[in-house]
């Protein structure tokens, strides 16, 4: 029997890409604690009440941060939209709406017109073909997507390999980072 060796290229995933000094996850969460595979593909939906679904090292954006992603370049397509300017960009899906909705994983209080019961009203981002992107709040119960930024404070969790990575980067003076999950 003939043994065949072969040479394999591993090509790290990039799993994240700065955009205005804050580090953008380049796909959705799929499953609580993971990214899906392919950053054109859809991620799980979240309720209002899920807060804790992006992988260890990873946080939701807050509200501020999310003001200012839309703050960047955009480019529509069919199926989506591009944010930020090539290599550093990531690509938000559309669903069958042709719109697209992202948990933040900030909140204001809020109260009830009728009961004048507080609640937390969580933060959203909102994006179209057919209006303006936006920061909104709402006390919906609508589930949406969510992308991560990646945690500026990973001192608390550690030297993780994201961390890690990160620093190798910077010390090699690449123009664009590579995070992996650890």
């Amino acid at each position: 029997m003939d043994i065949q060796t072969f040479k394999i290229k591993v090509v790290p995933m990039r799993l994240g890409v700065e955009i205005d000094g804050i580090v953008w996850a380049t796909s959705d969460v799929g499953i609580r604690g993971s990214f899906i595979a392919h950053s054109k593909e859809n991620g799980n939906r979240y309720s209002t009440d899920d807060y804790d679904v992006c992988p260890a090292g990873w946080r939701l954006p807050t509200k501020e941060e999310f003001e200012r992603l839309i703050g960047n370049p955009q480019e529509h397509t069919s199926d989506g939209v591009y944010i930020g300017v090539a290599p550093n960009r990531i690509f938000l899906s559309f669903n069958k709406r042709n719109s697209v909705t992202y948990w933040s994983g900030s909140y204001r209080k809020a109260e009830r017109l009728i009961t004048r019961r507080p609640f937390k009203c969580r933060y959203y981002l909102s994006i179209s073909n057919d209006y303006a992107p936006g920061v909104y709040d709402g006390a919906m119960k609508e589930q949406m997507k969510c992308r991560c930024v990646l945690d500026a404070d990973v001192s608390a969790l550690g030297k993780s390999q994201a961390s890690e990575r990160r620093d190798m980067a910077l010390e090699k003076n690449e123009s664009r980072l590579s995070y992996a999950l650890p």
